[in-house]
């Protein structure tokens, strides 16, 4: 029985059990990342690197937060992506962001 104040992703993460629905692949691709939203937007796209993939996000490492929520513009690998903030933690002095990729309409 979980104590009331942990929530289940807390917990999962406590045993080492991966929740994930998609398998991630682990990468180091240079890129640049703009948040495109009215507040956050303003001022020059951040430098990061692009460290795991998936079939549907991607974990981003990079100097500063972004708010979760918030949409971002990322330039990788000559390819420009649009993705939602799912999660922002810190890691050493940098930051992992994992993004929910958009889907363009074609």
């Amino acid at each position: 029985m979980k104590p009331a104040s942990q929530s289940s992703a807390e917990i999962a993460v406590e045993f080492g059990i991966d929740r994930r629905a998609e398998p991630r692949l682990e990468v180091d691709i240079r890129a640049r990342v703009k948040s495109l939203d009215p507040v956050t937007s303003i001022g020059p796209s951040t430098v990061g690197r692009v460290v795991e993939i998936s079939r549907h996000g991607l974990k981003l490492r990079v100097r500063r937060p972004f708010m979760i929520g918030a949409s971002l513009q990322i330039l990788a690998e000559r390819k420009m992506f649009l993705a939602k903030v799912r999660h922002c933690s810190p890691v050493e002095d940098d930051y992992h962001v994992g993004v929910l990729l958009s889907e363009l309409d074609s």
